[in-house]
């Protein structure tokens, strides 16, 4: 049924009505009345059920990619000679610390990728300010003094400098989920940022509670019933119904659509509106919602605008 013949039915329902000739149609009109916004709710609590698993929308970084960028040195803990570099321990980054790892950068230097620089204009990641200690263990050798008695002389000195950098640490906005990168599929290939309680201590080790993050992800909260079929009745007593559902996030950050962002080649789309086709049915104890999208006889689905 077309938009033009609906409105003419339902004019002649009115018509039949005022006759007093078409009171069992209006209640069956009545029987069939939606509340657009119990749909709503009703696909916005099964992604509440989905917990963290209800992104909707996700960038990803391409094949051999990531979203950070490592430009301080690799830290490393002691090997057989004795060296080691190892970062300091900082009041934002010590054993502690819970966030995501997005890079390391010299003091001072600005971000070397267009979507670590977005981010960090906008506040989602900051700079923690570290300094990165490398130890050198210096060289010495045996000789014997003038009475014969072996002493240790030293060739190189044990040396410690130091640099001065930023670990660049975030947190999922609210609304957004961060991935977290599959570590064990490239080994090796994420950098280590070890720290330790003691600078000259070399057996430090990474803070448990820093992930590398893999993906960023939002969900789409469902906000608009654009249009509903005809509510369908099944001879066994249940009825069904299809609805295209508009979904946008909830919180729409300006950053999310900063070029810098939205433009920066990674696998996906930042997709802040969609529409998808729900089904709902009825088997006497009021609509649910079913699991899948709907994509049965898309062909032959009349579909009826909804207003706002």
């Amino acid at each position: 049924m077309n938009r033009a013949l609906l409105s003419g039915s339902i004019a002649a329902f009115a018509l039949l009505g005022i006759l007093g000739l078409g009171r069992p149609i209006m209640r069956r009109l009545h029987r069939d009345a939606i509340d657009p916004k119990m749909f709503l709710a009703l696909v916005n609590a099964e992604h509440d059920a989905q917990g963290q698993s209800a992104a909707s929308a996700c960038l990803r970084p391409l094949y051999g990619q990531s979203f950070f960028k490592a430009t301080m040195p690799a830290t490393v803990l002691g090997d057989p000679r004795g060296s080691w570099l190892l970062v300091s321990p900082v009041p934002g980054y010590g054993m502690n610390t819970k966030g995501y790892f997005f890079g390391t950068l010299q003091r001072g230097q600005p971000a070397p990728l267009p979507f670590l620089a977005a981010m960090l204009d906008a506040g989602v990641i900051h700079r923690v300010p570290a300094r990165w200690l490398r130890f050198i263990m210096g060289a010495t050798e045996q000789v014997r003094s003038p009475d014969g008695s072996p002493v240790t002389r030293v060739i190189v000195p044990d040396h410690l400098d130091q640099m001065q950098g930023d670990i660049l640490i975030g947190t999922p906005p609210p609304g957004f989920i961060y991935l977290t990168a599959a570590m064990e599929l490239a080994p090796g290939h994420f950098p280590d940022v070890i720290t330790g309680p003691d600078p000259h201590d070399a057996n430090g080790k990474t803070p448990p509670g820093i992930r590398y993050m893999d993906g960023l992800c939002w969900r789409l909260h469902a906000d608009r019933v654009l249009e509903v079929s005809d509510v369908n009745h099944q001879s066994t007593g249940t009825r069904w119904i299809v609805a295209a559902i508009r979904r946008r996030p909830a919180i729409l950050p300006a950053w999310l659509t900063d070029p810098r962002i939205a433009g920066a080649g990674y696998a996906g789309q930042v997709l802040t509106t969609d529409v998808v086709l729900r089904s709902f049915h009825d088997y006497g104890a009021g609509w649910v919602l079913d699991p899948a999208p709907y994509l049965n006889d898309l062909a032959n689905l009349q579909m009826h605008s909804v207003t706002p």
